[in-house]
């Protein structure tokens, strides 16, 4: 099958394979307002941590530029202290991961650090912390603190939040520690002190302290790489199942943890033959969520002599998909994707761009359909493909191959399905995917619906329409800031939201020309953790207010289906202009700004 382009959203990604010796560069700049003189740098052991007994480098301010370049030969991490005029530490610091090669540009703007990384410098961290945690899948490190008591090694567990699972749990005498791990190294996962467990009968069991990670900074880079230790009240003598909690919801973030006592061996085989005209030297293999709807890097795979080699232990069927890597470093932008199957053997060709599966049964039916399809041309192409289907529907590889890359919809696919089929859990999984999807798209047109008919009532020349957000024990109003005298450009935004992040320049820019008695901003930050907002406007460098826990309902009342949403008011609360992007934004507050001088 033809490499699939496939867009990599990433609001997490990073490399630890090795390089020959090269430099990691920071290009800073320094805001005029700004008086840092220089930055303390403490860069990393191997191991991720970060030890500020020793300055490793003093770089200073010149001209409000500065530049730090750290040498090394596999992704590390570093932090930064700014030091003012008289010698003073700042309080505050930023960590980053260290990638040979690679360079990132700093911007240095009313106290915060922000920056832009590239997509390149993120999947290299990905990919680095990939092979720091395959080079040492134990995940004890130097600095791994040290707990007495039982240990399940292996635990089973049903995680409803994909980006956190347990690793290990220790029953001590005087504590029950949680191993916690993300493979979502780049996101922001905070912990706080409202975190308990409860045991199989519902009792509950606070939080003590946290090791590696803390309960107020929990995301250091030594953290997103080998997991923090959680240590809680000790739980009952006996206990067989845990559910963990990171908030105060009825419904555990992880539930049903338990001891898997059994020994995994792989069941599932991938070869993989490179023909001699190909450069491919390695292959990332990214796994989704049972659900399918995140993916995270596994593993990463060399070529040698043309071959290529990957085991590992499923419980059930799992989606993949390959990204072929190049001698120069860099990732090819198309992949395959197909699912690994437990007791099968994948045998993947790879020749002519192409990759082209066979092996044990599943994966030669799947071939055999690929193949056929690849072929099919001109307007008879989904007649043709609908009668291979028919012919070949009791063969799983085949009916996974359409589904999987979408040949015929998939309510067609379960409707040519036999009954051999259909009762089969093979059957009743692709059934249940079937209503899910039918229920989601039911769902997204009656939203749609919905969100139409709230923009007919927001557009420009009608009122605001008010809402409120509770937060902390406050109580936040879009009136308290539009309808007040001011124009006010108000900005529907999410830290994990890359456009959202895109335009704050832009809003920047906006706000810093215009701001005064006649215009305001206001950022609504939405369907976000408050602790991920605070971070982001920290980095991004944001003054202007923002009103914080902003959930569904606050969308709706706008009909908003995608964020970033710029609208724009004006002083007695009239809607100017929505759905403002990029230049748009400058242009319709500058007309509004000349208009009211004008008319003095």
């Amino acid at each position: 099958m033809k490499r699939i382009f496939f867009t990599m959203a990433l609001s997490l990604c990073a490399i630890v394979c090795l390089f020959a010796q090269q430099t990691f560069v920071i290009d800073g700049s320094v805001d005029p307002e700004i008086t840092d003189s220089c930055y303390n740098v403490y860069i990393s052991d191997d191991y991720f941590h970060i030890d500020e007994s020793k300055v490793d480098m003093c770089v200073p301010v010149v001209d409000k530029k500065f530049r730090i370049e750290i040498p090394c030969d596999k992704v590390k991490a570093a932090r930064i202290r700014c030091i003012f005029p008289g010698g003073e530490v700042c309080s505050a610091c930023i960590d980053f991961f260290v990638v040979p090669g690679e360079t990132y540009s700093f911007e240095v703007h009313n106290g915060h650090f922000g920056g832009q990384p590239t997509r390149k410098y993120m999947q290299n961290i990905e990919r680095g912390v990939v092979a720091a945690r395959t080079a040492n899948p134990s995940l004890v490190t130097p600095h791994t603190p040290k707990f007495k008591g039982k240990k399940w090694q292996t635990v089973t567990q049903e995680a409803q939040n994909p980006l956190i699972y347990v690793k290990d749990v220790i029953f001590g005498k005087d504590e029950t520690v949680l191993h916690i791990m993300s493979d979502f190294y780049l996101s922001n996962i905070f912990i706080g002190k409202e975190v308990h467990i409860e045991d199989e009968h519902g009792n509950k069991y606070e939080i003590v302290r946290a090791e590696i990670a803390n309960l107020d900074d929990n995301c250091t880079p030594e953290m997103r790489v080998y997991g923090g230790y959680l240590v809680f009240k000790p739980v009952a003598e006996g206990t067989k199942c845990i559910n963990f909690f990171v908030g105060s919801s009825e419904k555990p973030t992880i539930a049903n943890i338990k001891e898997n006592a059994k020994k995994q061996k792989p069941n599932f085989k991938l070869n993989v033959n490179v023909s001699p005209d190909i450069t491919d030297n390695g292959y990332l293999i990214y796994m989704y969520d049972k659900k399918e709807r995140y993916y995270t890097l596994q593993s990463e795979i060399a070529v040698k002599d043309k071959k290529a080699s990957y085991n590992m232990c499923l419980d059930e069927k799992r989606l993949a998909q390959l990204f072929a890597t190049f001698p120069d470093g860099s990732i090819c932008q198309y992949c395959m994707r197909f699912p690994f199957v437990p007791g099968e053997e994948c045998e993947l060709t790879v020749k002519n761009g192409c990759f082209y599966l066979s092996g044990s049964e599943f994966y030669r039916q799947w071939g055999e359909a690929d193949l056929y399809i690849e072929n099919l041309k001109g307007d008879q192409r989904k007649e043709l493909a609908t009668k291979y289907f028919k012919e070949h529907n009791t063969e799983k590889g085949c009916i996974s191959f359409y589904e999987t890359n979408g040949i015929l919809p998939l309510d067609s696919i379960v409707n040519m399905l036999p009954e051999s089929i259909i009762v089969s859990e093979f059957g009743i999984q692709l059934l249940e995917k079937a209503h899910e999807k039918e229920a989601q798209r039911r769902y997204y047109e009656e939203k749609e619906r919905k969100a139409k008919e709230k923009q007919k009532n927001t557009q420009p020349g009608m009122k605001f329409v008010d809402f409120s957000v509770e937060y902390d024990g406050k109580v936040q109003r879009l009136s308290d800031y539009v309808g007040k005298g001011k124009y006010v450009l108000v900005d529907f935004w999410a830290s994990w939201c890359g456009p959202c992040r895109e335009e704050i320049p832009n809003i920047k820019k906006v706000w810093e020309k215009y701001k005064g008695v006649k215009f305001e901003v206001l950022g609504v930050a939405s369907m976000d953790k408050p602790k991920d907002t605070f971070m982001a406007v920290e980095q991004l460098g944001i003054e202007y207010p923002q009103i914080i826990n902003a959930r569904e309902e606050v969308l709706d009342a706008y009909g908003i289906m995608g964020i970033p949403t710029i609208i724009l008011f004006g002083p007695d609360g009239t809607i100017i202009d929505r759905d403002l992007r990029g230049p748009a934004i400058m242009e319709a507050v500058r007309k509004c700004m000349e208009k009211d001088s004008s008319s003095k």
